[in-house]
């Protein structure tokens, strides 16, 4: 388990390797709900991104009741969590008319919105994306949920109550999400 200090400092673990993130210090003068938008094309809808706090992401689980949210922390410099953003875009089609919400939350800093919104433009995700607006990795981290360690990728089903019911810190197996999301969408 990495320590607090390592946290903030910019450490994230994912596949049994640490990573070091290279976050500026301090905020980039932009506020809650900030956005970045953007297009490959005439084709695809803006991309928008939004800060988030940490208080944010703990109202996340709780902002869209009767909605099942597929969330997913992730980061562009993360390569398990580029790997995957594929397969998590395809259950998002899959399922999207069945009532699951995929929410994407960037551990990238702040000042790596365009980097973001640049990833994001590629697979065009029908998804509410968010950015971590602090560089304290930790506590926006444990404002989620306080039994996640540091791993990213990191993936959470929540259910129509806001619970997380299925968990997955590394890389997920696409068979065992599809599986989960059946059969949190079949409960009523």
């Amino acid at each position: 388990m990495q320590s607090r200090d390592r946290i903030q400092r910019g450490l994230f673990r994912y596949g049994g390797l640490t990573l070091a993130v290279l976050a500026a210090a301090g905020g980039s003068g932009l506020g809650i709900g900030a956005a970045a938008q953007g297009g490959s094309d005439g084709d695809s809808a803006a991309i928008q991104v939004e800060l988030v706090s940490a208080k944010d992401l703990r109202q996340l689980r709780k902002a869209s009741p009767g909605k099942v949210q597929l969330v997913n922390f992730w980061a562009t410099w993360c390569g398990p969590c580029v790997d995957e953003f594929p397969e998590l875009v395809e259950l998002s089609h899959r399922f999207g008319s069945a009532g699951l919400q995929l929410v994407t939350v960037s551990a990238n800093t702040p000042e790596e919105k365009d980097q973001v919104v640049a990833f994001l433009r590629r697979f065009n995700p029908p998804s509410r994306n968010l950015l971590f607006s602090s560089t304290d990795h930790y506590t926006m981290l444990k404002s989620f949920d306080s039994g996640w360690v540091d791993t990213i990728p990191y993936t959470a089903l929540v259910d129509r109550k806001g619970k997380i019911v299925f968990r997955k810190e590394g890389r997920i197996d696409k068979a065992e999400l599809e599986a989960e999301i059946s059969r949190v969408l079949a409960a009523r």
